[in-house]
Protein backbone atom coordinates (compact mmCIF):
# COMPACT_ATOMS: atom_id res chain seq x y z
CA UNK A 1 0.00 0.00 0.00
CA UNK A 2 3.25 2.34 0.65
CA UNK A 3 4.54 1.42 -2.74
CA UNK A 4 1.04 2.48 -4.43
CA UNK A 5 0.44 5.93 -2.72
CA UNK A 6 4.11 7.07 -3.73
CA UNK A 7 4.08 6.19 -7.17
CA UNK A 8 0.72 7.75 -7.35
CA UNK A 9 2.20 10.97 -5.56
CA UNK A 10 5.18 10.90 -7.35
CA UNK A 11 3.36 10.60 -10.53
CA UNK A 12 1.06 13.79 -9.90
CA UNK A 13 4.09 15.84 -8.85
CA UNK A 14 6.38 14.95 -11.88
CA UNK A 15 3.48 15.76 -14.43
CA UNK A 16 2.82 18.88 -12.70
CA UNK A 17 6.21 20.01 -12.40
CA UNK A 18 6.58 19.48 -16.32
CA UNK A 19 3.99 21.05 -17.27
CA UNK A 20 5.48 24.04 -15.60
CA UNK A 21 7.11 24.78 -18.89
CA UNK A 22 8.44 23.34 -21.79
CA UNK A 23 11.05 20.88 -21.46
CA UNK A 24 14.41 22.01 -22.71
CA UNK A 25 16.12 18.43 -23.15
CA UNK A 26 16.08 15.00 -22.00
CA UNK A 27 18.67 12.79 -20.70
CA UNK A 28 20.02 9.35 -19.10
CA UNK A 29 22.28 8.37 -16.50
CA UNK A 30 24.26 5.20 -15.55
CA UNK A 31 25.13 5.59 -11.87
CA UNK A 32 27.88 4.06 -9.80
CA UNK A 33 29.67 4.56 -6.14
CA UNK A 34 29.24 4.46 -2.79
CA UNK A 35 27.30 4.22 0.42
CA UNK A 36 27.14 4.17 3.90
CA UNK A 37 25.21 4.52 7.03
CA UNK A 38 24.84 6.65 10.16
CA UNK A 39 22.77 5.49 13.34
CA UNK A 40 23.33 3.47 16.51
CA UNK A 41 25.86 1.05 15.57
CA UNK A 42 28.06 4.08 13.69
CA UNK A 43 27.12 7.40 15.14
CA UNK A 44 29.39 9.20 13.94
CA UNK A 45 31.68 8.23 11.22
CA UNK A 46 31.39 9.03 7.95
CA UNK A 47 32.62 7.54 5.23
CA UNK A 48 32.80 4.13 7.43
CA UNK A 49 31.83 0.62 6.51
CA UNK A 50 31.30 2.31 2.98
CA UNK A 51 29.63 -0.17 0.22
CA UNK A 52 28.89 0.10 -3.65
CA UNK A 53 25.80 0.86 -5.30
CA UNK A 54 24.92 0.99 -8.70
CA UNK A 55 21.67 2.97 -10.47
CA UNK A 56 20.68 5.07 -13.28
CA UNK A 57 18.22 7.90 -13.79
CA UNK A 58 15.78 9.82 -15.98
CA UNK A 59 16.37 13.73 -16.45
CA UNK A 60 14.42 16.59 -17.88
CA UNK A 61 15.97 20.28 -18.03
CA UNK A 62 13.20 22.51 -18.17
CA UNK A 63 12.88 25.54 -20.33
CA UNK A 64 15.11 28.05 -17.79
CA UNK A 65 18.09 25.70 -18.05
CA UNK A 66 18.51 25.54 -13.90
CA UNK A 67 15.33 23.55 -12.92
CA UNK A 68 15.66 19.92 -13.40
CA UNK A 69 13.32 17.21 -12.91
CA UNK A 70 14.57 13.48 -11.76
CA UNK A 71 13.45 10.35 -11.60
CA UNK A 72 16.11 7.78 -10.19
CA UNK A 73 16.18 4.08 -8.74
CA UNK A 74 19.93 3.09 -7.05
CA UNK A 75 20.85 -0.24 -5.28
CA UNK A 76 22.96 -0.28 -2.45
CA UNK A 77 23.74 -1.64 0.56
CA UNK A 78 25.11 -0.31 4.43
CA UNK A 79 26.53 -2.23 7.15
CA UNK A 80 28.67 -1.62 10.16
CA UNK A 81 30.08 -3.21 13.81
CA UNK A 82 28.97 -1.68 17.07
CA UNK A 83 31.82 -0.63 18.90
CA UNK A 84 31.06 -1.45 22.17
CA UNK A 85 29.46 -4.66 21.51
CA UNK A 86 29.15 -7.34 18.84
CA UNK A 87 26.31 -6.17 17.30
CA UNK A 88 26.56 -5.96 13.42
CA UNK A 89 24.38 -6.10 10.65
CA UNK A 90 24.00 -5.22 6.95
CA UNK A 91 21.21 -4.25 4.68
CA UNK A 92 20.25 -4.10 0.71
CA UNK A 93 18.54 -0.98 0.35
CA UNK A 94 16.41 -0.42 -2.85
CA UNK A 95 15.52 3.35 -3.50
CA UNK A 96 13.35 4.52 -5.99
CA UNK A 97 11.77 8.36 -6.24
CA UNK A 98 11.46 12.02 -7.84
CA UNK A 99 13.53 14.74 -6.92
CA UNK A 100 14.25 18.25 -7.92
CA UNK A 101 17.74 19.58 -8.91
CA UNK A 102 18.58 23.17 -8.92
CA UNK A 103 21.60 24.72 -10.81
CA UNK A 104 23.62 27.51 -9.62
CA UNK A 105 23.84 28.47 -13.36
CA UNK A 106 22.17 27.40 -16.46
CA UNK A 107 23.40 23.96 -17.86
CA UNK A 108 22.42 22.15 -20.72
CA UNK A 109 23.83 18.59 -21.50
CA UNK A 110 25.77 18.64 -24.50
CA UNK A 111 26.02 22.26 -25.44
CA UNK A 112 29.95 22.19 -24.38
CA UNK A 113 30.84 25.68 -25.60
CA UNK A 114 27.82 27.23 -23.42
CA UNK A 115 27.86 25.36 -20.53
CA UNK A 116 30.90 23.68 -19.51
CA UNK A 117 30.12 22.99 -16.05
CA UNK A 118 27.61 23.46 -12.90
CA UNK A 119 27.46 22.85 -9.40
CA UNK A 120 23.62 22.04 -8.53
CA UNK A 121 21.57 21.49 -5.24
CA UNK A 122 19.29 18.43 -5.05
CA UNK A 123 16.05 17.26 -2.68
CA UNK A 124 13.34 15.31 -3.12
CA UNK A 125 10.81 12.43 -1.78
CA UNK A 126 12.25 8.28 -2.14
CA UNK A 127 10.69 4.99 -1.49
CA UNK A 128 13.19 2.46 0.14
CA UNK A 129 12.90 -0.96 0.94
CA UNK A 130 15.51 -2.17 3.46
CA UNK A 131 16.45 -5.97 4.95
CA UNK A 132 18.53 -5.59 7.85
CA UNK A 133 20.62 -9.09 8.52
CA UNK A 134 23.59 -10.77 10.62
CA UNK A 135 25.93 -13.59 10.27
CA UNK A 136 26.02 -16.62 11.28
CA UNK A 137 28.13 -19.58 10.86
CA UNK A 138 28.48 -17.82 7.40
CA UNK A 139 24.81 -17.32 6.47
CA UNK A 140 23.05 -14.06 6.62
CA UNK A 141 19.64 -14.35 8.52
CA UNK A 142 17.16 -11.91 7.61
CA UNK A 143 16.31 -9.53 11.44
CA UNK A 144 12.84 -8.32 10.93
CA UNK A 145 10.63 -11.46 11.16
CA UNK A 146 12.44 -12.62 14.19
CA UNK A 147 11.59 -9.16 16.11
CA UNK A 148 15.37 -9.45 18.34
CA UNK A 149 14.05 -6.60 20.90
CA UNK A 150 10.64 -8.46 21.66
CA UNK A 151 8.44 -7.36 18.96
CA UNK A 152 5.47 -9.09 18.78
CA UNK A 153 6.05 -10.72 22.33
CA UNK A 154 5.00 -10.17 25.65
CA UNK A 155 8.22 -8.07 26.56
CA UNK A 156 7.57 -5.42 23.61
CA UNK A 157 3.95 -4.43 22.11
CA UNK A 158 5.13 -2.67 19.17
CA UNK A 159 4.78 -4.87 15.86
CA UNK A 160 7.34 -5.71 13.83
CA UNK A 161 8.75 -2.79 11.91
CA UNK A 162 8.07 -2.20 8.27
CA UNK A 163 10.84 -2.87 5.46
CA UNK A 164 9.37 -0.46 3.06
CA UNK A 165 10.04 3.40 4.09
CA UNK A 166 10.06 6.79 2.99
CA UNK A 167 13.39 9.01 3.09
CA UNK A 168 14.28 12.63 2.28
CA UNK A 169 17.43 12.53 -0.01
CA UNK A 170 19.45 15.90 0.30
CA UNK A 171 22.76 16.83 -1.53
CA UNK A 172 24.66 18.35 -3.81
CA UNK A 173 26.12 17.67 -6.96
CA UNK A 174 28.62 18.73 -10.08
CA UNK A 175 27.97 18.14 -13.71
CA UNK A 176 30.33 18.58 -16.56
CA UNK A 177 29.57 18.68 -20.16
CA UNK A 178 32.31 16.53 -21.86
CA UNK A 179 30.85 16.29 -25.61
CA UNK A 180 27.86 17.09 -27.54
CA UNK A 181 25.82 14.06 -26.37
CA UNK A 182 28.07 13.14 -23.46
CA UNK A 183 28.33 14.53 -19.40
CA UNK A 184 29.74 13.71 -15.85
CA UNK A 185 28.17 14.38 -12.71
CA UNK A 186 29.41 13.63 -9.25
CA UNK A 187 27.30 13.68 -6.11
CA UNK A 188 26.98 13.61 -2.51
CA UNK A 189 23.56 12.45 -1.20
CA UNK A 190 22.22 12.30 2.68
CA UNK A 191 18.78 10.05 2.77
CA UNK A 192 16.53 11.19 6.42
CA UNK A 193 14.61 8.08 6.95
CA UNK A 194 12.03 7.96 9.53
CA UNK A 195 13.01 4.43 10.87
CA UNK A 196 15.52 3.58 13.39
CA UNK A 197 15.45 -0.09 12.48
CA UNK A 198 17.83 0.07 9.75
CA UNK A 199 20.46 -1.58 11.66
CA UNK A 200 17.32 -3.28 13.86
CA UNK A 201 18.51 -1.80 16.17
CA UNK A 202 16.24 1.04 18.52
CA UNK A 203 14.95 -0.03 22.00
CA UNK A 204 16.58 -1.53 25.05
CA UNK A 205 17.42 -5.40 25.92
CA UNK A 206 14.67 -8.31 26.71
CA UNK A 207 14.78 -11.34 28.42
CA UNK A 208 16.55 -14.05 26.63
CA UNK A 209 14.77 -17.29 27.97
CA UNK A 210 11.63 -15.11 27.47
CA UNK A 211 12.36 -13.92 23.61
CA UNK A 212 13.57 -17.68 23.19
CA UNK A 213 10.35 -18.99 24.28
CA UNK A 214 7.81 -16.22 22.00
CA UNK A 215 10.44 -15.98 19.17
CA UNK A 216 12.32 -17.83 18.63
CA UNK A 217 16.02 -19.37 19.54
CA UNK A 218 17.42 -17.45 16.50
CA UNK A 219 15.96 -14.17 17.90
CA UNK A 220 17.49 -14.85 21.35
CA UNK A 221 20.83 -15.54 19.88
CA UNK A 222 20.67 -12.71 17.41
CA UNK A 223 19.83 -9.84 20.03
CA UNK A 224 23.21 -10.25 21.36
CA UNK A 225 21.41 -9.80 24.90
CA UNK A 226 23.11 -11.73 26.87
CA UNK A 227 22.28 -10.99 30.63
CA UNK A 228 21.33 -7.28 30.24
CA UNK A 229 18.13 -7.39 30.23
CA UNK A 230 16.65 -3.59 30.14
CA UNK A 231 20.01 -2.14 28.90
CA UNK A 232 19.44 0.44 26.81
CA UNK A 233 20.33 -1.67 23.06
CA UNK A 234 19.97 1.72 20.59
CA UNK A 235 18.50 4.86 20.92
CA UNK A 236 15.08 5.20 19.64
CA UNK A 237 14.70 9.29 19.79
CA UNK A 238 17.57 9.35 16.78
CA UNK A 239 16.41 8.04 13.37
CA UNK A 240 19.41 6.20 11.18
CA UNK A 241 20.42 8.07 8.12
CA UNK A 242 22.33 6.46 4.91
CA UNK A 243 24.43 8.78 2.35
CA UNK A 244 24.75 7.82 -1.71
CA UNK A 245 27.53 9.28 -2.92
CA UNK A 246 28.54 8.44 -7.02
CA UNK A 247 29.57 9.59 -10.14
CA UNK A 248 27.30 9.32 -12.98
CA UNK A 249 27.43 9.48 -16.90
CA UNK A 250 24.81 11.06 -18.41
CA UNK A 251 23.63 10.60 -22.54
CA UNK A 252 21.78 13.29 -24.11
CA UNK A 253 18.33 11.85 -25.93
CA UNK A 254 16.52 14.17 -27.03
CA UNK A 255 17.87 17.42 -28.68
CA UNK A 256 16.11 20.40 -28.05
CA UNK A 257 15.41 21.38 -31.79
CA UNK A 258 14.25 17.57 -32.57
CA UNK A 259 11.54 18.39 -29.74
CA UNK A 260 10.48 21.46 -31.28
CA UNK A 261 10.27 19.89 -34.65
CA UNK A 262 8.29 16.96 -33.10
CA UNK A 263 6.07 18.97 -31.40
CA UNK A 264 5.77 21.58 -34.46
CA UNK A 265 4.43 18.18 -36.56
CA UNK A 266 1.71 17.12 -34.05
CA UNK A 267 0.18 20.30 -34.25
CA UNK A 268 -0.51 20.50 -37.82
Amino acid sequence: MLKIKFFSIAFVLISTLSCWGQSYVDEIAVMGGGSYYIGDLNPYQHFNNYNFNVGGAFRRTLHNKQIVLRAHIMYGRVSAQSSTSDISFRSSILEIGPAIEINFMPFVIGEVKKYRGTPYLFGGLTYFKMNPQASKNGDWINLQTLGTEGQGSSQNSNNQYKTQQLSLPVGLGLKINLSKRFALNFEYGIRKTFTDYLDDVSGTYVNLGLLEAENGELAAELSKGGNINGLQRGNSQNKDWYVIYNAALCFRILPSNECKNNFSRKKR
